[in-house]
């Protein structure tokens, strides 16, 4: 659903090296937090939603201080939050160089819905669709068993996520389970956000899952008994037979091709009324023959559209031919889109 061609795709491209490297740091399994400043270059140039990077510093940061109750991980929290702070530090000053300075925090809290409109003007958070709640019903079932549902990974994912948040209790690793949670709870209550929870749900339960499946012998805290020794062996918690493995990676490599068999098809469109999953290539509702004509007469003067179609009247005629309204209206006042109804 948040994998269509649209600018906020940026951030869930973003998030996921935010959020991927930083956590394989955490886990000590990656030093690359180099990359950090120069992807929060990029964001705060291509989308309001950088602040969402400066989120996922606040989750990783929460993280470490997690860490501190537990003197067998004490030490190491605060050996990594030493050596990643000058990142951390470099990527926050980063987001001051854009051509808007400091006033881009602005336009992105107001985006997000964290800021009131000025006086005069909408809201633009307000209007847009995906920042409505998922509506939570008996619908999620059907969701969960119709393996043809354009819905059925979110809703197993959001079953992922709750055995992710147990893994995370279990193994006393407080820090994942408030990220996990609060990613499980934005999706519920903003679609726009389902994005960013599968990605969330993908990199911290990657890890908690496999560490189910091959645990330590000893608690997690447990320190070893000499300095000497030998780190422990890992151990499978649950013998999962290579059969069954690979059973299950061809059910789910079904389901994937059934799902592009679907799209591509058109049968998503039609059966679930989704219009932005119409086949492949441009959609035939999109006005592409009248803005060839208008371009080949060269025909003079603006160009009148309803909103829906801004974006690609923006994207067709322009800059020659300027657009009546489209989705950066906020800043333009009530009384535009009261003269486009």
């Amino acid at each position: 659903f948040r994998t269509g061609p649209r600018a906020d795709l940026f951030n869930t491209v973003f998030l996921a090296v935010f959020l991927g490297e930083l956590w394989a740091f955490h886990r000590g399994s990656s030093k690359r937090l180099w990359v950090l400043p120069l992807t929060m270059l990029l964001w705060v140039n291509l989308h309001p939603g950088f602040i969402l990077g400066l989120a996922v510093i606040g989750a990783y940061l929460l993280l470490e201080l997690s860490e501190l109750p537990f003197a067998a991980r004490r030490g190491d929290a605060i050996e990594r939050l030493r050596k990643a702070w000058p990142w951390l530090a470099g990527s926050a000053a980063a987001t001051l160089l854009n051509p808007w300075g400091v006033k881009m925090y602005s336009a992105s809290l107001t985006l997000a819905g964290l800021r009131g409109q000025p006086a005069g003007a909408y809201n633009t958070s307000a209007l847009i669709q995906e920042f409505l709640p998922v509506p939570l019903s008996s619908h999620l079932l059907k969701q969960l068993i119709d393996f043809r549902h354009p819905e059925n990974g979110f809703t197993w994912l959001m079953g992922i996520a709750i055995l992710v948040i147990l893994l995370g209790l279990w193994r006393k690793q407080p820090g994942a389970v408030i990220i996990q949670a609060a990613a499980l709870y934005l999706s519920v209550q903003h679609a726009r956000y389902i994005g960013l929870f599968c990605v969330t749900t993908t990199i911290i339960g990657a890890t908690l899952l496999g560490e189910a499946l091959t645990c330590e012998t000893r608690g997690i805290d447990a320190p070893p008994a000499h300095p000497q020794e030998p780190s422990p062996k890992r151990a499978p918690r649950l013998r999962v037979p290579p059969a069954v493995a690979l059973a299950f990676v061809c059910a789910i490599g079904a389901v994937t091709v059934l799902h592009a068999a679907d799209f591509i098809s058109n049968r998503t469109h039609v059966v679930f009324h989704t219009e932005s999953r119409f086949g492949v290539g441009e959609a035939s509702w999109y006005p592409e023959r009248a803005a060839s004509f208008i371009r080949r007469e060269r025909l003079p003067g603006n160009i009148f559209e309803e909103y829906g179609l801004g974006g690609f009247a923006a994207w067709r005629l322009g800059p020659e031919h300027a657009d009546f309204i489209d989705g950066r209206f906020d800043h333009l006042g009530p009384a535009v889109l009261v003269q486009e109804r």
